[in-house]
């Protein structure tokens, strides 16, 4: 029984120690900054034709998406992984243009699986490290 109890202990540990190292907490870099969507993949349209931005918080991100607010919650883990789910948004109308521009920035952020952060830039790439969205910090 002792060598059972001990056994899944150090199951737990190590159960725990690799959950911890997996997500990381966002860098002061990301937090509390306006960021602005300058260019993605996509070459239809210019995103900055629309007002694209970006602010996080340590676990949720939000902000304008051509016409729309929206608001999700994001993870980033230490090996620069990026996901983000529960995204909700509000539901006005705008030009084809920009519904458009809206839903294009919607569908590259789903596929982001990795991020480049530095201090004048935050990139989000694929799982291939194509990138797919480019933030510019906004100085205020």
């Amino acid at each position: 029984m002792k060598t059972i109890c001990l056994s899944l202990l150090a199951l737990f540990i190590v159960f725990m120690g690799v959950s911890c190292q997996k997500q990381g907490s966002p860098p002061d870099d990301l937090l509390d900054k306006e960021w602005r969507l300058t260019d993605w993949s996509v070459s239809s349209l210019h995103p900055a034709d629309f007002m694209i931005t970006a602010t996080f918080t340590p676990d949720t991100m939000s902000g304008r998406s051509a016409v729309n607010q929206y608001t999700g919650h994001y993870t980033l883990t230490k090996d620069s992984g990026f996901s983000i789910d529960s995204l909700t948004m509000t539901e006005i109308g705008g030009s084809e243009e920009e519904m458009n521009a809206e839903r294009i920035y919607y569908e590259l952020l789903n596929q982001a699986k990795k991020y480049v952060l530095n201090p004048s830039s935050f990139r989000l790439l694929d799982e291939n490290n194509n990138e797919l969205l480019i933030f510019a910090y906004l100085h205020k």
